[in-house]
């Protein structure tokens, strides 16, 4: 991998291995999930993932990142999927957003995916994301699968991880994010917390996982239909947004084409090794940038992390040490940053239109639904202020 940045420091490495655990907040609670209610080895998820953030970071030398698609991990982990359902869904996927790019269909599409739109999307992810931390809060776990009885010292011991980021990590730009991780899990180690790790049911690292084509139709109904609106929304159109608002230098790589591109081919191999399948989530490219990221070093050395926890059995609890309030705290400024895309909007009809699609998605749990009613509410007001100026 070429070097991130010209003038690469030590700093810059610490503000890179600050960013990297930006996504933790995300990515760890639906491993967990994944790996206890799907059966599928919480070692190969890491691995795979490991493998596909590294392939990442090189290719595109700035933060992307690499989540497990959330509206398909949330089905599968309802429905108990196995794991040849999903690897089926998986290569599918992968073949799909292939054809995506290849053809060109990709950009054709984006047409229907206005600024406004975008930044509605990024308002609800933002949304959904500090949601779901007041949710990780109120589940009473001190770490993920370990009971805690008061609520309310976990909502205490999370508003302090904000603060200490805040006043620290975004207020001075000292990248403190990493001896917060290091120091909860001494904690954790130190009060004797024992993780819950799910168990692996001594199935193998990875395993060549062909399609069963007689899964098809359940893997488009069950598992790809309802995630397609969100990674093309949130994992392609405003993945590359973000990019590019972020990080201008990197606009001619971190277009929609590669992002699908990148999606598809990834997905094509997870899926043929029966893994789980992943997206370049904007929520997550916005978190590694908020804790500080400035290259793709960051998401490197996340991927590495991912693989050694995965490859070294001692190490494989590891991840599961970081406490719920950290955790928590990540995904707040995640959601925070989010957020944040909504005032680079000048226009009040584009400022009204993300406000409703945002808002709509993250009360009805789905994007395409507060899509399609984004693009009505745009219809009518465009009409509506084009007729003053046709009756002068």
């Amino acid at each position: 991998m070429k070097s991130p940045l010209p003038g690469y420091t030590f700093r810059t490495f610490w503000e890179d291995l600050s960013g990297a655990f930006g996504d933790l907040g995300t990515t760890l609670p639906l491993a967990f999930a994944i790996a206890y209610f799907c059966h599928i080895p919480v070692e190969r998820l890491f691995v795979l993932w490991g493998i596909a953030y590294l392939a990442t970071a090189a290719y595109y030398r700035i933060p992307v990142s690499i989540q497990p698609l959330k509206a398909m991990a949330v089905i599968a982990i309802t429905i108990q999927a196995p794991i040849e359902l999903i690897a089926t869904a998986a290569v599918v996927y992968g073949i799909l957003f292939l054809i995506f790019s290849l053809s060109g269909l990709i950009v054709w599409l984006q047409r229907i995916f206005p600024i406004a739109i975008i930044r509605g999307i990024q308002l609800g992810i933002g949304l959904t994301l500090g949601f779901k931390a007041l949710e990780l809060v109120w589940n009473r776990e001190i770490l993920l699968g370990v009971p805690f009885d008061s609520p309310m010292l976990l909502l205490g011991m999370t508003a302090t991880v904000v603060a200490v980021l805040w006043m620290v990590q975004i207020r001075r730009s000292i990248p403190i994010a990493p001896v917060l991780i290091i120091a909860g899990i001494a904690a954790a180690l130190l009060m004797g917390a024992n993780p819950v790790v799910p168990a692996s049911e001594t199935l193998p690292l990875w395993t060549l996982t062909f399609p069963k084509w007689q899964l098809l139709i359940d893997a488009l109904w069950i598992l790809i239909l309802p995630q397609l609106p969100l990674t093309i929304g949130n994992a392609v159109y405003a993945a590359s947004d973000v990019c590019c608002t972020l990080w201008p230098h990197a606009r001619h790589r971190a277009t929609p084409r590669h992002l699908a591109f990148s999606i598809g081919a990834l997905n094509t191999g997870i899926g043929l090794c029966g893994g789980f399948p992943v997206c370049h989530g904007a929520g997550g490219i916005a978190a590694h940038a908020q804790l500080g990221a400035r290259s793709g070093m960051a998401t490197a050395i996340i991927g590495s992390l991912l693989i050694l926890t995965a490859l070294i059995p001692p190490l494989r609890p590891f991840l599961f040490f970081v406490p719920i309030p950290i955790l928590a705290a990540l995904l707040l400024f995640d959601a925070g940053r989010m957020a944040w895309f909504f005032t680079l909007l000048d226009r009040r009809t584009d400022q009204i239109i993300a406000v409703l699609v945002g808002v709509s998605a993250f009360l009805l749990h789905n994007l395409t639904l507060a899509v399609i009613l984004g693009w009505v509410v745009r219809l009518v007001l465009t009409r509506w202020k084009k007729e003053p100026e046709t009756v002068q």
